[in-house]
């Protein structure tokens, strides 16, 4: 019902192009063609228009999936090398800290070391728990506010850096369950990753 070719059209080219419609984004390849006319007027053009949104999504998850596997591969990589000299350092601290008395002038600075090498050997066990692929853990038994932590503490960096505040409210009490605890974790992790998108992007 249009009289010209519609906004964003390439006659004679092709072209993708998006549309909306009941509030779902669609997206099409288009093929244009020059049909050639034994007239003297304009120009004729056939558009074929295939819809590859359905397609484009599962491209996008391959990719996706393929690119978490190679962030998977590298943070297993970096974890399995820092966790030697986090050790070593670790036990350095400690052994400094048992000859000092309460009183020293430095115990308190040797406190904080020993809390921040704790707190990166944490991180980095995190982060190879969450890597190991989890069809191959066994199910056991686990406590939902451990999956909690362990998710927050993957994308913890990315908040702080984003200016982004989590504050937890979780019961004392436990919350058990019996199951692959690394899927779960990367699940919340994912819940995570898209809240923080949100926020980010405004979308």
């Amino acid at each position: 019902q249009r009289d010209k070719p519609c906004e964003r059209c390439q006659l004679g080219r092709n072209f993708r192009i998006e549309s909306e419609a009941a509030k779902e984004r669609s997206l099409y390849e288009v093929f244009s063609q020059q049909v050639p006319l034994d007239t003297h007027r304009s120009l004729t053009f056939v558009n074929l228009y295939q819809d590859v949104t359905e397609q484009t999504k599962i491209e996008k998850r391959i990719l996706d999936s393929a690119r978490l596997a190679e962030i998977g591969t590298i943070g297993s990589s970096i974890a399995h090398e820092l966790n030697n000299p986090l050790g070593g350092i670790l036990s350095f601290v400690q052994l400094i800290k048992m000859d000092m008395t309460k009183d020293h002038p430095y115990f308190e600075d040797i406190q904080s070391m020993e809390e921040g090498v704790l707190r990166c050997r944490d991180i980095v066990q995190n982060l190879l728990n969450f890597t190991r692929n989890p069809i191959t853990d066994e199910e056991t038994q686990f406590d939902l506010k451990d999956v909690i932590n362990r998710a927050l503490k993957i994308v913890e960096l990315q908040t702080r850096s984003r200016g982004i505040e989590i504050k937890l409210n979780l019961k004392s009490n436990d919350h058990l369950f019996f199951g692959h605890i690394n899927i779960l974790s990367q699940g919340f992790r994912n819940l995570l990753q898209v809240s923080i998108d949100s926020i980010v992007t405004g979308k």
